[in-house]
């Protein structure tokens, strides 16, 4: 599948550029985002640096995209498939709007079905699975998309003074063939 095919109606999927990596750096210190990442500390040039040339230029197990919008291609996020394990054919996903501005217009949603599509399509993963906060309101659109709850890990974060659930979702590549037709 080409880049050209990463293109939805109102989003597009792009390799991560160098002159992004601030911009995205900015929004994974944003505390709307943070809050329902893995990552605590805040990031730092010289970590967002080490993570490009790490993670997205020479690691063969994880594929980063950056999301921009089709009229005029703004740069409004970032999406990937991680902890790919090429024997067992799973990836983890990830995903999250970083422009304020450009949330509840479902370009989230239409970047994670492009995102889907090339992981089970493509890189022909039968099975991608992500870890989402009790408190993420996305919990509800991931599972529209048709990721099914496999697993509660209760109390298993602590965050803003309380414990909180993380639910293990799943979807397998037929799952998603179903969905799609």
């Amino acid at each position: 599948m080409s880049n050209s095919q990463l293109i939805g109606k109102k989003v597009y999927l792009s390799s991560v550029l160098e002159e992004s990596l601030e911009q995205l750096r900015s929004w994974r210190n944003d505390h709307t985002i943070k809050q329902y990442t893995r990552e605590h500390r805040e990031i730092t040039p010289m970590m967002q640096k080490k993570w490009y040339e790490g993670q997205v230029n020479n690691n063969n197990k994880q594929v980063h995209f950056e999301i921009r919008t089709v009229n005029n291609s703004t740069l409004i996020g970032h999406c990937v498939l991680t902890n790919i394990h090429w024997t067992y054919r799973t990836a983890e996903f990830g995903i999250y709007i970083g422009d304020k501005a450009g949330r509840g217009f479902g370009w989230g949603t239409e970047a994670l079905k492009l995102l889907l599509t090339y992981g089970f399509d493509v890189l022909n993963l039968n099975k991608v699975w992500g870890e989402v906060y009790d408190d993420n309101p996305a919990l509800k659109i991931f599972e529209k998309l048709g990721f099914k709850q496999e697993c509660i890990m209760k109390q298993a974060r602590f965050m803003h003074g309380k414990y909180c659930d993380i639910f293990v979702i799943g979807m397998l590549k037929g799952e998603w063939g179903e969905l799609d037709e």
